[in-house]
């Protein structure tokens, strides 16, 4: 329930993490690739877990 509350604005936020990669880059390629990743249904429980890491 939690994951897909938090699903829209993990979105945004994947989003805003590609714009500043060109703005600055401070976000690692590979965690980009990591949370392309996560957008398969199987992931919803691991982006939950991303979430609270990064918010």
């Amino acid at each position: 329930m939690k994951a897909k509350e938090g699903f829209p604005c993990f979105r945004d936020a994947t989003h805003d993490a590609r714009r500043n990669q060109v703005l600055r880059p401070r976000v690692p390629a590979s965690s980009l690739v990591q949370i392309s990743a996560l957008f398969r249904p199987e992931f919803l429980i691991e982006i939950e877990t991303i979430g609270h890491i990064a918010g």
